[in-house]
């Protein structure tokens, strides 16, 4: 058991880096995808400055970017879907 200790301990300093690296892997394509929007949205004059930065930043906020992902693909895209 007093072996192990070691090889434990080198997995708590190792593992969670590795661990959040792979999460944010798998976050990028909807980071993308609401960035482009947010952008588009901005070109086509449908956003102010200060509403892109606020929105670009709350995509790097854990929780709060799930909540901005649901209010950029409502509220904003519903007006980029109006030629359905």
């Amino acid at each position: 058991m007093f072996l192990m200790a070691p090889f434990i301990l080198m997995a708590a300093f190792i593992l969670p880096p590795i661990l959040l690296a792979i999460s944010f892997i798998a976050a990028l394509p909807g980071f993308v995808l609401a960035v482009g929007t947010v952008i588009i949205s901005r070109k086509q004059k449908e956003m102010k400055l200060g509403s892109c930065v606020l929105h670009i930043l709350l995509q790097f906020v854990p929780v709060a970017d799930l909540i901005d992902a649901l209010y950029i693909s409502i509220i904003i895209g519903a007006g980029q879907r109006s030629w359905l």
